[in-house]
């Protein structure tokens, strides 16, 4: 071959060489280390960084200015452990095209040694990996602000590790980072959420398989039920060597599923009811109508004695209707509770007046034990409920010239109503199965009354739904005595506001109880009634209303509030407006934004509930 063939070979080769660099979309380059300056760049830095290989080979200031500010010091450090250990080393940076645009690059530098081992050359591989990056950080934001547990668990020789857990899981658990990750899962054994996961984990090695289960987290006497799902990744031979892991509170949902199957057990429980108990008496009550309708000549003794059935026969239907219709409300949410301080006294009156017919019948006294001004906290259709079916079984299983006692006082954080009748008593057998709401056992009055058998059980989800108790003592005839324990709040305080009835106040306001009232009104009287009744640490009140009121009307109401006996947030629009008149009358501590965020109110709330004032 001659020496033109070999150059044209050469020239052939390199633009072979130059058209695939062309073709190559990574950034290829080339330093001397002796000279300490850039030898090659590849044509796709144009298209990587924005400038032509020509303007940075011409400038080489370009090739170090291109790298975002806070990134140039990766660059040197791996310059250096490549210079020092003469090895291949790669590094992540940002770097600052042309147009301003900032993209995450992969920079493998490669050492290129002489005879001697001597660093002469370095060349390098420069990646965009901007997509990647972006990727990563879009999955750690997802990770870590997930309302969803999130975990990674490495499987190594049979061990089970965690190699990260998201914030929602450490907090679940109350662990940090370092207590929880590159820890066996074995190492948790008195963590029984832990072991549940790791029985599954199991599970899903050993059958190669998705495995979904249900695991329960106690916290603070509080039960919280979790959907975990754990999925298997696999290597290049097959093997698991991951598995993720994922956890849906699905407490809710357990709930409504519970209360949907009790909802339907309960619907069958009223079917069967109202087929035996509605449908036999009306058929005997219609044959003593026809029979009276049909003009045969009865007695009068016997006509009166009919009419009597009828009349008594329609009676006990009444109740037992009216019983399922509160059975009803009550077990399908539709009788909404709303607790307010209600007299004791005025709720037997009115019950005790329903009831006067039945108790005059047997010739029934009652007795009454408690202060005519005792309040009970609850809501009062509830208590009209509650108190009715007490005061009728009561009335029903007492013997005739007997007497019903109701006393009341309050103990503690309770106030505790007591029934107590002198009648016929419940059997130990019977008390057993009281409260099962599988057990439906009515048993008849002293005077052949029948009842539903669905009235205690009423009464019982009632109190026990809103954070009271219901006990019941009883001796075969000797009698019954049945105790309500109405919870008492331990604070008290009173929002005042034209609009106060919007759903999130009065989400917060439930979230309050039992240990806080928060009594709304839109009444500005109400508040001194309130406050006068009522022991209250706080008073929320819209300034924006009040300062429309005469200063004289205020200093009335108002005259006898002191920061010693109470504190007083205000709310406005403006917080910042001059309130000056109104600091006058009124000791107010601070002034918050309205409309609320009812998040801060609550933090404001306990803030003041908690200081020494």
């Amino acid at each position: 071959m001659t020496e033109s063939d070999k150059n044209m070979l050469g020239e052939v080769e390199q633009q072979s060489l130059l058209s695939a660099l062309q073709s190559i979309p990574d950034v290829i380059w080339s330093a001397s280390a002796v000279e300490n300056r850039l030898l090659y760049v590849s044509p796709a830095c144009e298209k990587m960084f924005g400038y032509t290989a020509e303007e940075i080979l011409e400038n080489q200031n370009l090739w170090n200015d291109i790298v975002a500010e806070d990134d140039r010091s990766k660059r040197k450090v791996a310059f250096k452990q490549l210079t020092d250990q003469n090895i291949t080393i790669e590094t992540i940076y940002k770097v600052k095209t042309r147009l301003g645009e900032l993209k995450w690059v992969k920079d493998t530098l490669i050492p290129v040694l002489d005879d001697i081992d001597q660093l002469i050359r370095v060349d390098g591989i420069i990646r965009d990996i901007t997509d990647t990056i972006e990727t990563e950080h879009k999955f750690k934001k997802i990770f870590n602000l997930s309302s969803n547990l999130m975990f990674f668990i490495d499987v190594k020789n049979g061990d089970f590790i965690f190699e990260n857990v998201n914030h929602k899981f450490r907090d679940l658990l109350k662990l940090n980072s370092s207590d929880i990750t590159s820890h066996k899962l074995e190492e948790f054994e008195n963590n029984s959420f832990i072991n549940s996961i790791l029985v599954n984990c199991k599970i899903c090695r050993d059958e190669n398989r998705e495995v979904r289960f249900e695991v329960t987290h106690s916290n603070n006497n509080q039960n919280r039920v979790f959907l975990i799902s754990l999925s298997p990744f696999y290597n290049s031979r097959a093997s698991i060597f991951k598995i993720i892991g994922t956890g849906e509170d699905i407490t809710d949902l357990k709930n409504t599923e519970n209360r949907l199957q009790k909802l339907n057990e309960d619907k069958n429980r009223l079917l069967s009811i109202v087929s035996h108990d509605l449908k036999a008496p009306f058929n005997t009550m219609l044959g003593f109508i026809e029979l009276l309708s049909t003009g045969i000549d009865l007695e009068e003794n016997e006509k009166s004695e009919y009419l009597k059935f009828l009349y008594e026969s329609s009676k006990r239907q009444i109740e037992l209707i009216n019983d399922l219709l509160d059975w009803s409300k009550v077990e399908s949410g539709l009788l909404e509770f709303n607790p307010k301080y209600h007299s004791l006294k005025k709720i037997i009156e009115k019950i005790l007046a329903s009831y006067k017919g039945q108790a005059f019948q047997k010739k029934i006294e009652f007795e009454f034990n408690f202060d005519k001004d005792l309040q009970i906290f609850f809501d009062k259709n509830y208590s009209k409920v509650l108190l009715s079916n007490l005061i009728s079984n009561a009335i029903k299983f007492s013997h005739k010239e007997s007497k019903i006692i109701i006393s009341a006082k309050t103990e503690g954080k309770f106030t505790r109503i007591s029934i107590q009748d002198f009648g016929i008593g419940i059997s130990e057998r019977y008390l057993q199965n009281l409260f099962n709401p599988k057990s439906n056992y009515s048993t008849r009055g002293t005077a052949g009354e029948k009842g539903t058998g669905i009235g205690l059980k009423l009464c019982y989800d009632i109190l026990t739904n809103n954070h009271g108790e219901l006990t019941i003592d009883s001796e075969p005839n000797k009698g019954t005595t049945v105790n309500l324990f109405f919870a008492n709040p331990l604070i008290n305080i009173i929002y005042f506001d034209e609009s106060p009835h919007n759903e999130a106040i009065r989400t917060l306001a439930n979230s309050l109880l039992p240990d806080i009232y928060l009594c709304i009104t839109t009444d500005i009287f109400e508040i001194s009634k309130f406050v006068e009744k009522h022991p209250t640490k706080l008073a929320i009140l819209n300034l924006d209303i009040l300062k429309n009121f005469q200063q004289a009307f205020l200093y009335k109401i108002f005259s006898d509030y002191n920061e010693s006996t109470i504190a007083i947030i205000g709310i406005a629009k403006k917080p910042n407006d001059d309130f000056q008149n109104l600091r006058k009358i009124i000791p107010i501590n601070s002034i918050i934004p309205f409309p609320l965020d009812t998040t801060y109110l609550k933090e404001k709330l306990f803030e003041f509930i908690q200081s020494p004032f």
